[in-house]
């Protein structure tokens, strides 16, 4: 775990609210709740309680498995994704049907039922409208790096110059934001700049030996490999978040290079509302964040398009 970073026992907990915000508490109860107040739901209230524990506590495992684990990846949860959804879904189900069961019994039936739908759709309207504002922020203060490659597979001067040659885009920082070599065009490849990390960095695949054998200049120890990088002089076009406090060369700065396609991105040291980065609000988000270009630069002595 010392390799890669650790992250404190609460990382999941913050990860899992920002994708399925108001549902997760839900979830997280499911196994009581509906043990508790199955036999107020006509359907919950057939299946044994031992078959009812099989479907809900996979998830609870799977989250207690990896909090314990010092090194913590938002990818290591997709597998409880859709359980999240479905136990979510049941805690839901049998805490309405409880609370519907209350209230016709002290209240009129049909005004228990019209409150209880009531708090259904507002609980649904608020789920979706807190969806939306996280994927609107994702878009707006993250989307710039995948436009950003985009333009590099797509912008019609970098397919001219491969059709002349091959071509080097070149990322330092930025190398774990490259989405896939499928999305670069033919006789453009990746090359990595030095920059301020300082563990391995893939290597492409080599198609003579594929998985045969372990590839050279390879480690498990996570150890800098000096093979990876190039220098700068052999880069054509280099993708580049230029943040102020940075410690990396300024490329876009330099009169080597310059802009070929620029994305505000969101400098995260700057925006210091964890709210605003998070989650878009209308007029509040965007005085409280700061940004910084993304950049698709090239060698000055090419042309664009």
């Amino acid at each position: 775990a010392q390799l890669y970073g650790e992250e404190p026992w609460h990382f999941y907990f913050q990860n899992l609210f920002l994708n399925f915000n108001i549902i997760l508490p839900l979830a997280l109860v499911a196994l009581p709740s509906v043990l508790l107040f199955r036999k107020w739901h006509k359907h919950l209230q057939n299946i044994k309680r031992l078959r009812l524990f099989y479907y809900l506590s996979p998830m609870l495992a799977w989250l207690a498995l990896m909090i314990v684990r010092p090194h913590k990846e938002e990818r290591f949860l997709f597998v409880i994704y859709p359980l999240v959804c479905f136990s979510a879904a049941l805690a839901g189900a049998s805490l309405l049907c409880f609370v519907r069961c209350l209230l016709e019994s002290i209240l009129p039936v049909p005004t228990a039922h019209k409150m209880i739908r009531v708090v259904g759709a507002l609980f649904v309207v608020a789920f979706i409208a807190l969806s939306l504002s996280r994927n609107t922020a994702l878009v707006s203060n993250y989307g710039a790096s995948g436009r950003i490659f985009l333009h590099l597979a797509t912008d019609p001067s970098i397919r001219t110059a491969a059709a002349h040659g091959p071509v080097t885009a070149c990322v330092g920082k930025e190398w774990y934001r490259f989405p896939s070599s499928f999305f670069l065009p033919d006789r453009v490849h990746l090359a990595f700049l030095k920059s301020g990390f300082g563990g391995q960095l893939p290597k492409p695949f080599s198609p003579e030996d594929g998985t045969s054998k372990a590839p050279a200049f390879m480690n498990d120890m996570n150890r800098e490999e000096p093979s990876r990088y190039v220098d700068e002089s052999e880069c054509d076009y280099i993708i580049d978040l230029d943040l102020p406090h940075q410690s990396e060369v300024h490329y876009a700065a330099t009169a080597r290079w310059r802009p070929l396609h620029s994305l505000p991105f969101l400098d995260h040291r700057n925006s210091p509302s964890r709210l605003a980065r998070a989650f878009y609000i209308p007029a509040f988000s965007a005085p409280l964040n700061a940004y910084a270009p993304y950049h698709l630069l090239v060698r000055t002595h090419l042309p664009s398009s």
